[in-house]
């Protein structure tokens, strides 16, 4: 099995522009995209020391991050518990579908159902156990909401190279009534160098037409975790503040 890699650059609106001809060239849109964006959710979890965020900021080589995504709050809208890693430069993902009310239930610490976790099969029910019993194992809870509109496009060779554009990045803590969905009035932006995130993900070597992308246009590779950006600006703690690696020796 080929080792996966997601490579990312904040770019300029006009550093988009050059981009989009060559990759709707080399790439289909995403048919999950019917009108080429959609909006992305992210609930995180982490423990009371804010282990997952640390990880990122101190640059450590293996690292995780668990999470519940959606793409909207109605219920025609899928959810999914993800486990995501990375082992040196490459990313190991485990995803599974599971029922609104369930997500509901871990939100709040619940104890697994009589009848299981509503799951399509019994992979999903793997991944299912494995993110609860690492959230419960590490004392996990939801830390932050993560939103973000995305334009996806994906390889038409069922290679699973894709590639995205990211953009109005905000966040929110979880809060209101019901922690898994958030207010529609308490996101905050999170401020970029640019305003656009572009994302090359790729199994195996890099494709030669991203590596002319970057080379035309000078891009230089960024380390851009979205939670940790938005848990950088959101919440009041001594690594929180612009000044994080100076104050981090406290710890």
């Amino acid at each position: 099995m080929k080792a996966r890699y997601e490579f990312k650059y904040l770019i300029t609106p006009w550093q988009q522009d050059e981009i989009r001809p060559i990759v709707s060239a080399m790439m289909d849109h995403d048919p999950y995209a019917p009108d080429g964006v959609y909006s992305v959710y992210s609930l995180y979890f982490d423990d009371p020391t804010w282990k997952c965020a640390r990880a990122t900021l101190e640059g450590l080589r293996e690292r995780f991050k668990l999470r519940i995504r959606t793409y909207g709050f109605t219920p025609d809208f899928p959810v999914f518990v993800e486990d995501k890693g990375r082992i040196g430069t490459s990313i190991v993902k485990r995803r599974a579908l599971i029922d609104r009310e369930t997500v509901r239930g871990i939100c709040r610490g619940e104890i697994e159902p009589p009848g299981g976790y509503g799951t399509r099969n019994d992979r999903d029910a793997r991944t299912v156990h494995r993110f609860r019993n690492l959230v419960d194992g590490l004392r996990m809870v939801p830390r932050l909401w993560v939103g973000y509109e995305r334009e996806p496009y994906v390889s038409p060779y069922g290679d699973g190279s894709r590639l995205t554009f990211d953009r109005e990045l905000h966040v929110q803590a979880p809060s209101g009534p019901d922690i898994y969905e958030p207010l529609d009035d308490a996101w905050v932006p999170v401020p970029l160098d640019q305003p656009i995130i572009l994302e090359m993900k790729f199994n195996g070597a890099f494709p030669r037409w991203m590596q002319s992308i970057v080379h035309a246009l000078q891009l230089r590779r960024t380390s851009c975790s979205k939670y940790t950006l938005g848990a950088v600006q959101v919440w009041e703690s001594p690594w929180s503040r612009p000044q994080w690696s100076t104050a981090w020796t406290q710890y």
